[in-house]
């Protein structure tokens, strides 16, 4: 979205009129997208998966906090002038589920992608009805940005990356890095690196073949 424009109409004189309004809301134009047929050169996988794991690094250090967003799938996706692009915001949240300290707590049960349940930290307590002292209630600190890499590697990583269409001197790295994201064993941080150096060693892997012809 580039921007919207609300309006918002009350009659006068009247405590209980209605409101009535329009909006209008300016889209870029996005063509549909199916990373299955897309024709793309290895150097343009390169720069998608470096986008989306910039997209990743995003939602997590977002000013708000780690955003999860729940309805990632295809469909929210475009292509925009040759770029990949997130449309669908609106299932988003910053807050990271909650868990019990005590496995033995009546509604325990374990946090998602083998996360230790962790105590609350000062802010988080103050937004928590704890009715003990020490509080029962835990968070899944890093559920969320798990959760996106699990969507966005469903989606995307595992056939951009996909070993067959790279030189055979980077299919160590390329499945290395596959068995991370599958795993979701990896930071947002640490992907954005691993894409940029196996960028770098596909760069050299040119030059040098370029050198020999």
């Amino acid at each position: 979205m580039l921007g919207y424009c609300l309006r918002h109409i009350k009659g006068e004189g009247h405590s209980n009129s209605s409101y009535y309004g329009d909006l209008s809301v300016v889209f870029e134009y996005g063509d549909e997208l199916d990373i299955n047929a897309l024709n793309i050169t290895i150097a343009e996988r390169l720069n998608h998966a470096a986008d989306l794991a910039s997209l990743l690094s995003y939602l997590h250090h977002s000013p708000l906090g780690s955003l999860v967003d729940f309805d990632i799938k295809p469909a929210h996706f475009k292509m925009v002038n040759g770029k990949i692009k997130l449309i669908d915001l609106d299932f988003m949240k910053n807050v990271e589920s909650t868990c019990f300290l005590s496995s033995s707590h009546k509604n325990s049960k374990p946090c998602p992608f083998n996360i230790s349940c962790q105590e609350l930290n000062d802010v988080e307590i103050r937004y928590t009805n704890c009715q003990t002292v020490p509080c029962e209630v835990g968070v899944c600190r890093g559920r969320n940005v798990k959760y996106n890499l699990q969507k966005i590697n469903n989606i995307f990583f595992q056939d951009l990356l996909k070993p067959k269409f790279f030189p055979f001197a980077l299919n160590f790295s390329l499945s290395r890095l596959l068995t991370q994201l599958n795993k979701t064993s990896i930071g947002v941080d640490t992907l954005e690196k691993a894409i940029r150096n196996i960028t770098l060693a596909y760069t050299n892997l040119r030059t040098h073949k370029k050198r020999l012809l």
